[in-house]
């Protein structure tokens, strides 16, 4: 056998990067959460919060407010808008590739 003869396949390789990369996740997550369990980022937590306050503007959390209402004036215009800015690409020929096959059905 040749020296460094098996390789793995790409595939495995793609598989175990994953892998590898989700363990390291979930043992971040557990060390964060037993920090947490025992009160050791409290003083963290309190500042991130207190900067957040500092930065808030009245229209920017009337804003968040809407759009975690579903159904808000907010959540239904920018819905309306996306389909607006949507049509007119697609009415003027320049929508995305992948409904170029409804423009080919209805030349017909």
């Amino acid at each position: 056998m040749k020296a460094g003869g098996w390789r793995p396949s790409q595939r495995t390789a793609r598989l175990s990067l994953w892998l590898g990369g989700a363990a390291l996740a979930l043992l971040i997550f557990v060390r964060i959460t037993r920090e947490l369990i025992e009160g050791d980022v409290a003083a963290m937590d309190s500042a991130i919060l207190l900067a957040a306050a500092k930065t808030r503007a009245p229209w920017l959390t009337s804003a968040a407010v809407d759009v975690t209402a579903l159904g808000s004036v907010t959540w239904w215009y920018c819905s309306l808008r996306s389909l607006s800015w949507y049509c007119s690409f697609y009415a003027t020929g320049r929508g995305p590739s992948s409904c170029s096959w409804l423009r080919r059905e209805q030349a017909h």
